[in-house]
């Protein structure tokens, strides 16, 4: 009997499927070619099958794909490419996708256990080392719209926070009735009152995430979210016990965690004075702390040992820091504000750079040396956020605009300064700056074991001139010639000797001594704030329009899009390049 054609074409493909499985440069690493087949070998079956997907079986490659793709896009786009692809039914794919992260109901104390399960699995299928098993934490959160919704799953009011049920809403409600109740010395509540009473309930106003990040440059793709909670307030005691839990959790799926990073928000810089119990100091060699006599290090705390003697780094972000510095300098330039910022005799604010800017031909919509502009000097609310702004203060050119201005004989004065050499302690503030920048984003390269030691002179280079203006500040401060809002705020301080400090133990305790390479770009809480930003783009970009559960859904599909694609890796290493725009050269 001759055999049927139709599993002839069939046999075909899976043979070429089992030489690419034999082929791949990595073990359980889909290639696109085998993606391709696979989808081919689908579809073949489906048409022997004439359309009747309960006789099809589908592979766990294509399944893991369709939860990607699902997560990628949304409901209705991927039932139409379903209908026409013969994919998983959508609740299918739900079901599948609670397997691979966590939601709601399986986290444990705000961590996301079922998602750490799969980031262990992975590590251990692809074979990673210490070096990429070394992950460090980033933590934020994003306000949320509060207040009472009607939950059409569960079919009962709910909170804010996605735990609050309509019992505890009642007994919330009923407990601050009769507190009102008892005050007023009345029975009967009128609207005021209610609303009042409405005013008073606890719910959840904020998101906290925590999200981590391996610190080595080739898998810095793993950056997934392994925990948040939503809370009335953004509080020291949930930032201490979310770090302790990941700190504690992670070495059972098989990772380290070296830290974590913030931004300059009061709480976590409470949790960093409950938590830490030893400085970068304890950690560097005599020689290099006696290359540098003006810098404290050991006054500064921001490690902690965990029961194992194995230090816990607390960093600060390296854009909020250099934002803070932006807002000083801009504080320094008005009267109504008290910073005045003095390098010894020497003023130094935004204003004296929009004075050079426009003395070397900046503002007259012309070619400049600079990317400076008008929001630059001019800030709102929302420039105040702009990083890039930012960036184009502290560069290199900016400070090499004052130089020339210094030094250019056709420019006899600037502003109301007849003396230029004014300008020089504003010109080595903005070179420090765009050094710092420059090391900790990256740009200037890995921290690697051969250039450790550089890098580290590099670092303090910067805090030594902090440190020596600090103390020349304090001296005119005791002496009565000089203010405490005549140098950065004690928050700005902290966090820049907190930043560099951190990099530099980084450096000492992992590149030199352990032989591990990091990517400084991870050291950072870029992580959070991207996934913040795609979850607004779920209701259009508003900054107030997602509710706890809309932002437990949006962690659930960020993890999916981000988890899942391991699994569905084409020829770039990433499954993300099947649904991004690819760069033209």
């Amino acid at each position: 009997m001759a055999p049927d054609p139709k599993q002839r074409v069939i046999q075909l493909v899976e043979d070429e499927i089992a030489k690419e499985k034999k082929n791949r440069k990595d073990a359980g690493v889909v290639t696109e070619k085998e993606m391709w087949l696979i989808l081919t070998k689908h579809m073949l079956n489906v048409f022997i099958a004439d359309g009747n997907m309960r006789q099809v079986k589908q592979v766990e490659e294509l399944v893991i794909w369709a939860i990607v793709l699902h997560a990628r896009t949304s409901n209705r786009v991927y039932k139409e490419i379903a209908k026409v692809m013969k994919l998983s039914h959508i609740s299918t794919v739900y079901k599948k996708g609670n397997d691979v992260v966590s939601v709601g109901s399986t986290r444990a104390f705000s961590l996301c256990t079922v998602t750490l399960s799969m980031l262990s699995k992975v590590a251990n299928r692809q074979k990673w080392n210490d070096n990429q098993r070394l992950v460090f934490f980033a933590i934020d959160s994003a306000n949320i719209n509060t207040g009472l919704q009607w939950d059409y799953v569960r079919q009962q009011m709910t909170g804010g926070c996605e735990g609050s049920s309509y019992q505890q809403v009642r007994q919330m409600f009923n407990a601050i009735a009769s507190r009102l109740q008892d005050d007023e010395g009345e029975k009967e509540e009128d609207i005021e009152q209610v609303g009042a009473m409405m005013e008073h309930m606890k719910l959840a106003r904020e998101h906290c995430v925590a999200k981590m990040t391996s610190v080595h440059p080739d898998t810095k793709t793993l950056s997934e979210v392994i925990a948040s909670t939503d809370c009335e307030q953004f509080s020291a005691d949930i930032v201490h016990q979310m770090t302790h839990s990941m700190q504690q959790l992670v070495p059972n799926f098989g990772y380290r965690g070296a830290g974590i990073v913030y931004d300059a928000a009061n709480p976590n810089l409470t949790a960093v004075k409950a938590s830490a119990t030893h400085s970068v100091g304890d950690f560097l060699p005599q020689e290099l702390k006696d290359a540098y006599p003006d810098i404290d290090f050991d006054r500064h705390k921001q490690i902690m040992l965990d029961v194992m003697d194995i230090p816990f780094l607390f960093l600060s972000d390296a854009m909020h820091t250099v934002k803070n510095h932006h807002t000083s300098l801009e504080k320094s330039s008005t009267s109504k504000a008290q910073r005045d910022l003095k390098f010894q005799a020497c003023p130094m604010n935004l204003k004296m750079v929009e004075t050079v800017w426009h003395a070397t031909g900046g503002g007259k919509n012309q070619m400049h040396p600079t990317k400076l502009s008008s929001l630059t000097f001019n800030r709102d609310a929302k420039s105040r956020m702009d990083c890039t702004q930012t960036c184009r203060l502290f560069s290199d050119s900016v400070a090499r605009m004052i130089k020339s201005a210094i030094n250019d004989p056709n420019i006899p004065v600037l502003g109301n300064f007849q003396n230029k050499q004014v300008f020089n302690p504003l010109m080595w503030y903005i070179h420090h700056m765009n050094n710092l920048i420059d090391i900790t984003n990256g740009r200037l390269g890995k921290y690697t074991p051969e250039n450790g030691l550089s890098k580290q002179k590099d670092l303090l280079d910067v805090l030594n001139w902090f440190s020596k203006w600090k103390k020349d500040h304090d001296s005119r401060v005791a002496n009565g010639t000089r203010t405490e809002y005549n140098f950065l705020a004690a928050i700005t301080w902290d966090c820049i000797r907190n930043l560099i400090l951190g990099h530099v133990f980084m450096i000492q305790y992992y590149s030199i001594e352990r032989g591990f390479t990091i990517d400084p770009r991870t050291l950072n809480t870029d992580p959070v704030e991207h996934h913040f930003g795609n979850c607004r783009q779920m209701v259009g970009g508003s900054t107030s329009g997602l509710t706890a559960a809309a932002f437990s859904q949006a962690d659930r599909k960020a993890n999916l899009a981000k988890l899942a694609g391991y699994n569905a890796v084409g020829n770039c290493r990433g499954a993300n390049e099947h649904f991004t725009k690819q760069k033209k050269f």
